[in-house]
């Protein structure tokens, strides 16, 4: 039995060829600037509260990075 190389190397390529174009085409769109957001005015971050804070638990074994 023989093996047609030549076929099967040419049809890889064109895989890998296709596969390439869609990469580099999904980066370019990913690339593209977005608008900017637009500026309402200064953030005004709430007062601590002391007895919230007190209350507040954190489960770090339940955080994904």
């Amino acid at each position: 039995m023989q093996i047609p190389f030549n076929a099967l190397a040419h049809e890889s390529l064109q895989q890998i060829r296709d596969k390439l174009q869609r990469v580099r085409r999904a980066h370019e769109a990913a690339g593209r600037p977005a608008e900017p957001p637009k500026f309402d005015g200064p953030v005004e971050s709430p007062r601590p509260d002391a007895v919230a804070w007190e209350d507040t638990e954190i489960d770090v074994r339940r955080v994904v990075l």
